[in-house]
């Protein structure tokens, strides 16, 4: 709710000064600026996402701290890169082959 809540506020905000700047003032260079300083809001709320998400929930809070390379006090493997890389022979695939192929026919 506190992600939303910022990103409605930014869009109304943005929304309602480039829809006023034209009533609020006859000069065509202050309404551009007004429209242009008004965008503020919308990225202001896309950027407080990732410390609002941080600050909220823990889940986001360890995967924020594995993006930056910091070092978890929880030892979640779902976070953890692998160090093991897994081969498959392609004689074992084979074999299955074959023992497939024998027990269907």
């Amino acid at each position: 709710m506190v992600t939303v809540g910022f990103v409605l506020f930014g869009w109304v905000t943005t929304t309602l000064t480039n829809t006023l700047s034209y009533e609020i003032t006859d000069v065509a260079f202050t309404a551009q600026l007004m429209q242009m300083y008004a965008g503020i809001t919308v990225n202001f709320a896309a950027a407080s996402n990732v410390f609002i998400f941080y600050a909220i929930n823990s889940e986001y809070r360890e995967v924020i701290k594995a993006l930056f390379g910091c070092k978890s006090k929880a030892n979640t493997p779902a976070f953890e890169a692998s160090s093991t890389m897994v081969t498959v022979s392609s004689t074992s695939q084979m074999q299955k082959r074959k023992l497939t192929m024998a027990s269907i026919n």
